[in-house]
């Protein structure tokens, strides 16, 4: 895992801000560092809105926080999950492959608070709205739609801390901790978004979730219940459809295969279904315009992608911000990125997270409310917490 701070470079939104992107990919350059730090990426922070924009459903004034930022820092923190090993890392750009300083003794502040949640909607407003969802279902607008409610808490103390221990309560593997000047992201999520190494591109979409139990036998009897859900086996399957076509926009023709069509992963509160798509990226194209060709994530917005976030913003009527947007490390030879789900927002003293999950036509309204509940269960038992 990788920890960083001291950003260089912060983010823009203009009119030719595509290229931009491509400029900065261009110019960041950590080949000429020793072992580990020539793996070193450019951090990389997408919005939902970001993803709207890209789609025509937002101009560049309508946006009330950064649509999107890439930063390379000076300080790396490096973890070394087989050996337990921490290592602190500043670099200086000016001198190709001089490190300043290397210490592997580094501590974080222990102490946060988070109390008084409040969320957007209560049970009822929340299943009028899974209703609605319905409603267009059945009038032919779309196949399936992501649907969420905000909760707001309040927030004090270390923002790393909260990363840490939500890690601790749930080790999710896309977790990631994004720190700015004014605000944070952290993120326990546990969805891939895109991955490369080279031009071999890949994408993982969640799609059927089902509770953890805590006996044994009844959570081997969840896990069946999921893997042979006809209902959520036809959302993955819709879902592996729209990135298929996403990744064909920048992909090799006929590089685009299903390698795994249903695929069951465990995690601390649920199960999930997922799949897994590959593709070759086109020779022509880099990993931004693989990110631009496929944001928002499909899994997260429902299908057709478009017409679920005119739809999705109508209802949830409030900005999404960086909730199903996605965090990316990348250089010119590799790229992880996630999807921000079960990912907090800090900022001016609030903490702000959303949950939600994927409304078809089979959906029973009182049971997709439940599943808000249970997806953020890493969330709420922070509440109880006073480090």
């Amino acid at each position: 895992g990788v920890l960083v701070k001291e950003k260089t470079s912060c983010y823009l939104l203009e009119e030719e801000e595509s290229s931009i992107q491509r400029k900065i990919l261009d110019s960041f350059n950590t080949s000429e560092f020793p072992a580990p730090v020539s793996n070193c990426c450019l951090a990389g922070l997408y919005s939902y809105e970001y993803g709207r924009y890209l789609h025509g459903l937002i101009s560049n004034a309508e946006f009330t926080s950064p649509a999107w930022i890439l930063a390379c820092y000076n300080t790396y923190y490096f973890y070394n999950i087989q050996t337990r090993t921490k290592t602190c890392i500043q670099l200086n750009y000016k001198i190709p492959g001089k490190i300043l300083r290397k210490n592997s003794k580094f501590n974080f502040n222990k102490n946060f608070k988070l109390q008084n949640p409040i969320s957007s909607e209560n049970e009822n407003t929340y299943i009028q709205k899974v209703k609605k969802v319905k409603d267009y279902i059945r009038s032919g607008n779309v196949y399936e739609l992501n649907l969420s409610r905000k909760i707001e808490a309040e927030f004090s103390g270390s923002p790393i801390s909260l990363f840490l221990k939500l890690y601790q309560i749930n080790p999710a593997p896309f977790s990631a901790y994004f720190l700015l000047e004014e605000e944070c992201v952290v993120s326990n999520s546990p969805e891939s978004f895109l991955y490369a190494e080279g031009k071999k591109i890949e994408t993982r979409p969640i799609k059927g979730t089902i509770q953890r139990a805590n006996k044994k036998k009844k959570d081997k009897a969840n896990r069946r219940s999921l893997y042979f859900s006809q209902k959520d086996q036809a959302e993955l399957y819709m879902i592996i459809d729209l990135l298929r076509n996403d990744l064909g926009k920048v992909s090799k023709f006929a590089s685009v295969k299903v390698k795994k069509r249903k695929k069951m992963e465990s995690f601390a509160n649920v199960h999930h279904l997922l799949g897994v798509i590959e593709g070759i990226l086109k020779q022509e194209y880099s990993y931004i315009d693989l990110l631009l060709a496929c944001l928002p994530g499909g899994s997260i917005t429902g299908c057709p992608k478009k017409r679920c976030m005119e739809i999705i913003h109508e209802i949830e009527n409030l900005e999404r911000g960086i909730y199903t947007g996605s965090i990316a490390y990348f250089n010119k030879t590799s790229l992880v990125s996630n999807i921000l789900i079960r990912t907090a927002y800090l900022k001016n003293s609030t903490c702000s997270f959303h949950t939600g999950g994927a409304i078809t036509i089979e959906s029973e309204p009182e049971g997709e409310y439940r599943e808000t509940i249970y997806k953020a269960n890493s969330f709420n038992k922070l509440f109880s917490v006073s480090d």
